[in-house]
């Protein structure tokens, strides 16, 4: 018999219920379209029901959301989460842990810049590992993200066609929680929407969150397609080949498909695996991606490519990583670096020298591209961001048909909101 976990409130009282009734975990997850392992990880405080989920949920059971749901909120009710720490952790585990929790709520509840909780709590990296513990063992479930409505409305009557997500979210200094907040958001406001079809994915932290927090779904035929690839050990655990086998281990029926290295003379097998993916991105309906862009650091113009988590920061100067061209950059996408009309700009002269796609002509290149406008004139481009620094990069797709679906946090929303209202500035 599947056990809820030691202070698991919410696992306790759903388990109560279904013995109460007479009802399986399979009956469960029949009446809401979900899988079974779904709901032993409810049970089991290893998972936990997305908004979809929820309501009908208790109107099935016949009990209340107020008493079923044992959270933590914040001040202003715009976030809740979970508490919960599994049998199989030590207490030193624990201890780790709860340091990872109290960080989360004196930046999300008492709104304390990131400085100010190091000096209680500890260290940057410290407090980075233990936040992120928490996150991956969910021990710290995000359970809703209030969304803001008229940041919404006011992007989507700008881009006609847009449907846009904005986590309506205090300003804080800590990517990690910021990303987690809306990758939330896009797990459960938009995956659980998606129907079953080719979907492409990008590469990163943000698209790797996504991927974990989606609820386990029966997705028979759905195929998840990487659609860049990135050499180096330093990044394999966030590549697209990874954020696709993750979505296809978490929902059963679907598969994801391999983007092969193409470095120098690459292998048959490669050829026709990448040719395999030119001709599934034919039917994709949905691509999920971020973007990169440029930041001030100091007075001199760099670019940053960090991963939210923290672990891989590189943060190169803009002339020695993109040449002569810096000057004509305007963003990154699925690993393309364009122009701010989205075409792809020469890099041979600096250190990435064509490193995401080494054999790819200029023209294969655009043709990713148009492929990408392709899927947001018929289906959906959803780009996943958050900060600031990735503002213009994501104003740049949505005037060059990139995108038509965000799922962004208010920095963004606002900066966009700006530069529509006032071009100028």
């Amino acid at each position: 018999m599947t056990e809820y976990t030691e202070n698991n409130a919410f696992g306790q009282r759903l388990l109560k219920v279904l013995e109460q009734r007479g009802i399986s975990q399979k009956q469960l997850a029949d009446e809401l379209g979900c899988v079974e392992s779904a709901v032993t990880a409810w049970i089991r405080g290893t998972g936990f029901p997305s908004k979809k989920y929820l309501r009908p949920l208790c109107t099935f059971l016949k009990v209340s959301l107020d008493w079923l749901y044992a959270f933590h909120e914040s001040e202003n009710s715009n976030i809740t989460w979970t508490e919960t720490y599994p049998n199989y952790m030590s207490k030193a585990d624990i201890i780790v842990v709860k340091k990872g929790i109290e960080a989360f709520r004196l930046l999300i509840n008492d709104r304390l810049p990131s400085a100010e909780v190091q000096s209680k709590l500890g260290d940057r990296e410290t407090l980075r590992s233990a936040i992120k513990i928490a996150l991956n063992t969910r021990s710290l479930q995000i359970t809703h993200v209030q969304v803001d409505e008229n940041r919404e409305t006011l992007l989507e009557s700008y881009f006609p066609g847009l449907e846009a997500h904005v986590a309506n979210i205090p300003n804080f200094d800590t990517d990690m929680i910021r990303t987690e907040i809306v990758s939330f958001l896009a797990a459960n406001e938009v995956f659980d929407e998606l129907h079953f079809q080719n979907v492409g994915v990008g590469a990163g932290y943000t698209l790797s969150r996504v991927a974990q927090l989606t609820t386990p779904r029966q997705r028979n035929g759905t195929k998840w397609i990487p659609l860049m690839q990135v050499p180096g050990e330093t990044v394999n655990h966030l590549s697209a080949n990874f954020v696709a086998n993750l979505l296809a281990t978490q929902h059963p029926g679907s598969s994801a498909l391999y983007f092969p290295h193409m470095h120098g003379n690459p292998s048959d097998y490669a050829r026709r695996m990448y040719n395999r993916i030119k001709e599934e991105m034919l039917d994709m309906g949905h691509i999920f991606c971020t973007v990169n862009g440029l930041e001030k650091e100091r007075a001199d113009v760099k670019t940053r490519f960090r991963t939210a988590d923290g672990e891989t920061h590189t943060s190169w100067d803009a002339e020695i990583l993109l040449g002569k061209n810096v000057t004509s950059f305007a963003m990154e996408i699925l690993g393309l670096f364009l122009d701010g009309q989205s075409k792809p700009i020469a890099i041979e002269n600096s250190v990435l020298s064509e490193e995401i796609y080494p054999d790819m002509p200029k023209d294969n290149k655009e043709e990713i591209i148009e492929t990408v406008k392709r899927v947001a004139g018929s289906g959906r481009v959803w780009i996943v961001a958050t900060g600031r620094y990735k503002a213009p990069s994501v104003l740049t797709a949505l005037q060059n048909g990139l995108c038509n679906g965000l799922v962004i946090d208010a920095e963004i929303a606002d900066y966009i909101i700006a530069k529509k209202q006032n071009p100028e500035k």
